[in-house]
């Protein structure tokens, strides 16, 4: 019209339309393209990405294609989509065909055989995939021997002058007075520069009999640091007199532990980790006593699934934490501004169990509530209806629904489910929609002394 163009182009093809789009006669084409994109070839990260989201899509959530096989996979393939999907396809057809439960390195090279052909001689082929190799060793031999001959006249050259250095430096250690007093100096200054980095570094603890402690596990997350200006403001504080109760419910300490008060981290001044996250979540299988390892493409939560269990994220505050009383993946900000996470593992009194990167350490709810924004993930059990795990006898959902909520009130047994449900729910202080979703069940885990590591301990 006169106004706008009812009219859009989009252009799909090869490489080579970019080259047709490039000669001058059709410059006035292109240089009404507007907005231009090309898809390169995937990387050995986006295959396994991409071979793992076409199998989801289908239903396939576990890992069927070993990393070998996805190697080769990626090696015959170059990466290029349309040649992954028909090896894939092909693959997949002849692990069904050897009944093999997953899809490994002979299967990508039959399916490349079959589907590309290999009509060169083992000759040939040998040749080809190795036959560079095997130019370039001889060629760094010969250049080796060739320096080796060349080079020869030149260092018998200057063999004089390296054997009157020798003999010099010879002279010189024969006199040890000199030299060892000289080492005793640089041992006393290098034992002052340790002592005064220890008094400047190291955690001091002073217990009743007077005597000091020093702990040097602590030198990196000790080193002082502006406060945040990132999440000091907007940090949601703490229900204090929530907290209050909650605590004094808490088991006692064992004899003898280090008062948490003692200790003290700026977890503003922790670096961001490559693989924080991964640690962090470790942590917390580690109180369900499961052992997560950083496999390719398997995310935690689906590791929880396998598992029997299941996550929950959410963005909330210290009321709701405590009350689902989960260890915890914490989401802070750092000094810099940086988003690391920590485990939550343990809360005692006004001070809390944490890990970062690999290390344990000591905190107060304070310091943690001046980088935390209240975005936060549990860990929790699934009931036996919603676990992947089936057990012989293993009761629906309406049964186990039933049978949890008549031993936690019996005075609501005679009620109709859902009725069970809202009044239980009332009772926790939960939305009452007769609905058993997560925040529901927790509280249900909580009251039936399931097998859970508690946030609170033995609260």
């Amino acid at each position: 019209t006169s106004e706008k163009k009812l009219l859009q182009i989009i252009l799909l093809g090869q490489p080579e339309l970019r080259d047709m789009l490039a000669q001058t006669e059709l410059r006035q084409l292109a240089q009404r393209i507007t907005a231009r994109y090309h898809l390169q070839s995937l990387n050995r990260v986006e295959l396994g990405a991409y071979v793992s989201c076409r199998l989801a899509v289908a239903g396939r959530k576990p890992r069927l294609f070993s990393d070998k096989a996805l190697n080769r996979l990626y090696k015959l393939s170059g990466g290029v989509p349309r040649l992954i999907n028909l090896l894939s396809d092909r693959a997949l057809l002849g692990a069904y065909a050897s009944n093999s439960d997953q899809v490994e390195v002979e299967h990508i090279k039959r399916a490349n055989y079959e589907i590309l052909g290999e009509s060169r001689s083992a000759w040939e082929r040998f040749v080809f995939q190795y036959g560079y190799r095997v130019v370039g060793t001889a060629l760094g031999i010969t250049l080796f021997v060739g320096l080796g001959v060349w080079s020869k006249p030149f260092l018998d050259s200057i063999t004089p002058f390296v054997d009157s250095s020798v003999n010099s430096v010879v002279e010189v250690t024969k006199s040890p007075e000199k030299t060892i007093s000289h080492i005793n100096e640089q041992k006393d200054e290098v034992d002052v520069d340790q002592s005064s980095a220890l008094q400047t570094h190291a955690l001091v603890l002073k217990p009743e009999n007077g005597e000091q402690v020093y702990i040097n596990d602590f030198e990196e997350a000790l080193s002082s640091s502006p406060e945040s200006l990132v999440a000091y403001v907007e940090a949601p504080n703490p229900d204090t007199r929530l907290l209050q109760q909650v605590m004094e419910k808490s088991a006692p300490k064992s004899a003898g532990s280090i008062p948490l008060a003692a200790v003290s981290v700026d977890l503003g001044g922790r670096e961001k980790g490559k693989k924080d996250k991964l640690q962090a979540f470790q942590s917390l299988f580690e109180s369900w006593n499961l052992n997560y390892v950083e496999e390719p493409f398997q995310l935690a939560c689906e590791f929880a699934q396998v598992n029997g269990l299941a996550c929950l994220h959410k963005q909330g505050n210290w009321r709701s934490l405590i009350r689902i009383d989960r260890p915890a993946v914490l989401t802070l900000f750092n000094n810099q501004g940086q988003k690391i996470h920590v485990a939550l593992l343990k809360i005692e009194g006004d001070f809390a169990l944490v890990e970062h990167s690999g290390e344990k350490f000591r905190t107060s709810l304070d310091d943690i509530d001046r980088y935390w924004l209240g975005e936060y993930s549990v860990i929790w059990q699934l009931p036996p209806y919603k676990s992947g795990i089936v057990t012989p006898g293993q009761l629906k959902e309406g049964a186990w629904l039933e049978k949890g909520l008549a031993e936690i009130n019996p005075e609501t047994k005679d009620l109709s489910l859902q009725e069970q449900v809202i009044e239980f729910q009332r009772s926790m202080g939960l939305v009452p929609d007769g609905i058993a979703g997560s925040l529901t069940l927790i509280q249900m885990n909580n009251l039936l002394e399931t097998d859970a590591p508690k946030l609170l301990g033995n609260s």
